[in-house]
């Protein structure tokens, strides 16, 4: 049961921007000597669940890691939080992809829980034999902590070594944070490491992924895979095909305008058969890149401390100018005027607040 605390900061946010914590994550940072209140304290979220079983958004989630980092004053916090997850017992996630055939379709376990349980998504391609992986927070108005990077990306590298039994390591690791005085990061994943990266970007060998599992148990593997499945199959069948799409993209809007075949490509469907839906439903990806932009717009905006320049880059423009230009016809005010008045309002109005000239989607 969610307390009206909890309740109250996510009244404004897309339902599909909800995490749920794993408990294994509480127990790994009270087997640290940490307090879990102090983390929750430092992260200014003390009141939002008590019984830390509430979702957050994905701001709290992050502000979470970040008051981690800030109670332990540790750099390799993110490393140590792995490994006593480890010595506590992992989740379910883990614990699907520990039993899988080979590493990839371990690493494909992963990717198919993330669904489910929060709005991140690991995206990854292969090219030239070369596997690579990026993390991606459709909703994150804040920076990643770095305590999040190497405890994330650390766990799907160190779910190949501990399953496959063979000391994998990474070709290539790029991070989004200056360049660390420790050589921690280089020793744990096996390759040189470029610091101040665009993004936080890890590339294996495709042949590491084909490495079967000496951990695989076929009827723990398959039981937890059905179940994982099941869950997401019963939430995507509540949930709309404009919904879906609207989803993927938001998603990718931070990277580049998304096209029917990406969109269709995540999901899972073909171009015609995506377009033919969301047609039937008076839609297209062109209209739900204008309305996922105009809700994302003033869902984000409405959050504490959101940096225009941020949010203009998360939904996908060039620069603020372009951004401001495109919220102005919107809502017929720019988005510092915006957010003033909703502030004065009280936050009562929701997202149309001042002018706004015909809604399109």
């Amino acid at each position: 049961m969610k307390d009206d605390t909890a309740r109250s900061s996510y009244d404004n946010t897309s339902a599909l921007d909800l995490w749920q914590i794993p408990q294994a994550i509480w127990r790994a940072i009270a087997h640290l000597g940490y307090s879990v209140d102090a983390v929750f304290a430092e992260a200014d979220l003390s009141e939002v669940d008590k019984s830390r079983q509430a979702p957050l958004i994905t701001d709290q989630a992050l502000a979470l890691w970040a008051g981690l980092e800030r109670v332990s004053a540790d750099s390799r916090i993110g490393f140590k939080l792995l490994r006593a997850a480890r010595e506590v017992g992992g989740d379910t996630a883990f614990l699907a992809a520990l039993h899988a055939p080979t590493y990839r379709d371990a690493l494909q376990n992963i990717v198919t829980y993330k669904r489910l349980h929060s709005p991140e998504r690991l995206i990854h391609w292969e090219r030239d034999g070369l596997f690579h992986a990026q993390r991606v927070f459709p909703y994150a108005t804040i920076d990643v902590p770095r305590a999040a990077v190497d405890f994330h990306f650390g766990m799907l590298l160190g779910l190949g070594r501990i399953a496959t039994g063979y000391p994998i390591a990474a070709v290539h690791m790029a991070l989004a944070r200056p360049r660390s005085e420790a050589a921690f990061h280089a020793d744990y994943y096996g390759c040189a490491i470029r610091y101040d990266a665009p993004l936080d970007h890890m590339v294996l060998r495709s042949v590491d992924l084909d490495r079967p599992l000496i951990t695989h148990d076929v009827e723990i593997h398959d039981a937890s895979v059905t179940s994982i499945r099941s869950a997401l199959a019963a939430r995507d069948a509540e949930t709309d095909i404009v919904a879906q799409a609207g989803a993927v993209v938001a998603l990718r809007l931070r990277e580049a305008l998304p096209t029917l075949a990406h969109v269709a490509q995540t999901l899972g469907m073909s171009e015609r058969s995506l377009q033919r839906q969301l047609e039937a439903r008076g839609a297209s990806v062109s209209t739900l890149i204008l309305a996922t932009r105009r809700k994302l717009a003033v869902e984000l905006l409405s959050r504490k401390g959101t940096n225009l320049k941020h949010l203009a880059e998360r939904l996908g423009y060039a620069d603020v100018a372009s951004f401001s230009r495109a919220f102005r016809s919107w809502y017929g005010v720019p988005p510092g005027l915006w957010r003033r008045q909703r502030q004065d309002d009280g936050g009562r109005s929701g997202g149309d607040i001042a002018v706004d000239s015909g809604r399109r989607d």
